[in-house]
């Protein structure tokens, strides 16, 4: 069994929420400002509700809670430029903004979420600076200063959406779904190359929706079968078993069941594997043609992947095999079990490895096992373990785990047998195996 080389790059999931375009100029009376407000009390509306709709109605800035318990300012007026050892109230504003925008000023304490200041003080220019490099804002040698290059960048982003914070230059719609994709450089890549990244796609919900399918068609120069396997991740997590591109030159990623609710943005990476018998020369790159949202429209499509090129070298590999654990009888209640063994071989070359995907074939409901303990040669290391229905996703850190050349090492993977993992009849089975045989 190989799996090749492992070179994963993957963003983590953002869980996104909103703040607004600029309020609106009141244009009602206080007689009928005060009658709305009325009418709310009377519905049971509580207090923070009620003061935020009567701001509105009177064209002065909302504070929505978030989960954090943070504000969110819907809008923020400058008036001036404003620098560090300055204070004003629109000061505050910008760091509740930055705050709520995941540009965090302060952990805790002054300027953090729920006790920003009108003190524009170091952390302040340095979320400010954070801020300015992820939206292109250009400042010379004016780290951190909101004069008016960021001013207008702010206007910008206010009138063009909400903002949406935590995934920088992403601007929820009005309503629908739309579609972006990151810029990424074309690449060549040997043959049996795995995992590689071809596409960086952010889904922004301007209303509440759910991502059921995607549809690919492949492109280039290129015949279908160098492809071996396409992948869709959430993160860290692989949301399905790899697809195959089909005669028709499409691939199709059903039963996703991503919930968005309005305001909210999620990334989703496409990965392939290629075939150790790909050709040489050939090209090929992918396109994004359509996305089941329901009844929700969907804009920004079609998107497409980054092309790579097929060169004549071919991956390094890694040399796979599996022994019988240690405790092949065990009770409810064991701790520390050993449910797997995996002795690893690097092959041509030194090999980062940054995920194993294992699959359990048994009838016991692995997600009700718990302290998962991911071993090396016996020393723990400090990964994480997912656990998604039978799948078990073991992640390394961002920088891999190093085996080199001619080397192996033995992954072991441990946890503790709860009594929830029950089973009727009063047995039950694990039988672990490695994902795919490639």
């Amino acid at each position: 069994m190989n799996i090749k080389k492992i070179g994963i790059i993957a963003l983590s999931l953002v869980t996104v929420l909103s703040l607004s375009g600029v309020a609106q100029a009141a244009t009602l009376t206080q007689t009928q400002i005060a009658a709305i407000v009325a009418l709310l009390e009377s519905f049971g509306a509580d207090a923070a509700t009620v003061g935020n709709v009567q701001s509105a109605l009177m064209g002065e800035p909302v504070i929505f809670d978030t989960p954090s318990g943070g504000g969110v300012a819907v809008s923020c007026t400058f008036t001036q430029d404003w620098y560090p050892d300055m204070s004003g109230a629109e000061v505050m504003c910008l760091q509740q903004y930055l705050n709520a925008a995941g540009y965090t000023v302060a952990p805790s304490g002054a300027g953090s979420p729920d006790n920003e200041t009108e003190f524009y003080g170091g952390r302040t220019q340095a979320a400010v600076t954070l801020w300015q490099d992820a939206n292109g804002v250009s400042y010379g040698n004016w780290s951190g200063y909101f004069g008016p290059a960021s001013r207008s960048a702010y206007d910008a982003l206010a009138a063009s959406g909400v903002i949406t914070p935590g995934l920088p230059g992403v601007v929820i719609p009005s309503e629908g779904v739309s579609v972006s994709v990151s810029e990424l450089d074309n690449v060549t890549l040997p043959v049996s190359a795995n995992n590689v990244v071809l596409m960086e796609i952010t889904f922004a919900a301007g209303e509440e929706t759910t991502i059921n399918e995607l549809e690919f068609s492949r492109h280039g120069a290129g015949n279908r079968t160098d492809i071996s396997k396409l992948y869709l991740y959430r993160g860290d997590e692989r949301l399905t078993a790899g697809r195959s591109i089909n005669s028709d030159q499409q691939v199709f990623f059903t039963n996703l069941n991503i919930n968005l609710d309005t305001g909210e943005g999620v990334v989703l990476t496409l990965t392939a594997t290629m075939s150790s018998g790909a050709t040489a020369g050939n090209v090929h790159y992918l396109k994004l043609k359509n996305v089941d949202a329901g009844d929700v429209d969907v804009s920004g499509l079609p998107v497409r992947t980054r092309t790579i090129t097929l060169s004549s070298v071919s991956a390094g590999s890694l040399t796979v095999s599996t022994s019988t654990p240690a405790d092949t009888s065990v009770d409810l209640g064991n701790e520390n079990v050993e449910l797997v063994s995996i002795d690893i071989q690097a092959n041509n070359e030194d090999i980062d490895l940054y995920r194993v995907i294992l699959t359990q074939y048994g009838s016991i409901d692995v997600e009700e096992l718990d302290n998962w303990t991911a071993k090396m040669d016996g020393a723990v290391e400090d990964v994480d373990v997912m656990v998604n229905g039978d799948e078990i996703t073991i992640v390394f850190d961002s920088g891999g785990y190093l085996i080199e050349e001619g080397d192996t090492v033995t992954l072991s993977l441990e946890a503790n047998i709860t009594s929830a993992a029950y089973i009727k009849g009063g047995s039950g089975t694990i039988e672990i195996n490695i994902d795919e045989a490639n």
